[in-house]
């Protein structure tokens, strides 16, 4: 008994997987760059550049580069907003959203990646202070 699906149900099950792989890729390669700062490297730039090199030694075919970049960048905020672990979890979904949303909208524009991981960390950073001043 095969169970048949119609191209719609693909389509969202397609999208799906590209959230969720897009969302754990940005949490963490977050992670790794906030723990090897913390813990090992002085600079947070240089940190994010040594994750963001240890990605590219992924195959091509894997997608992994842009969005693990995103996650570098907001890796380097985290050292400024301190060790909060809902944070890293609201930020890493704001930004593969915004990655995924504008992956095929914003096409050569240099700072993309950079701008993605701001508006995630930014918007994150807010949301927190607001839940937090309202409890």
């Amino acid at each position: 008994m095969y169970k048949s699906y119609n191209k719609e149900s693909l389509l969202a099950m397609e999208i799906m997987k590209n959230y969720a792989s897009a969302f754990i890729l940005v949490l963490i390669s977050s992670l790794l760059t906030f723990e090897l700062h913390y813990h090992f490297v002085p600079s947070p730039v240089l940190s994010s550049c040594i994750i963001g090199l240890c990605f590219t030694l992924i195959p091509k075919r894997f997608e992994t580069h842009g969005i693990t970049y995103c996650g570098s960048f907001i890796g380097m905020t985290l050292s400024y907003f301190g060790n909060y672990p809902l944070y890293f979890l609201v930020a890493a979904m704001i930004t593969s959203i915004t990655f995924i949303a504008s992956k095929n909208r914003v096409m050569g524009y240099g700072g993309k990646l950079g701008s993605i991981a701001f508006l995630g960390s930014f918007a994150s950073y807010l949301l927190i202070k607001v839940l937090n001043a309202s409890l």
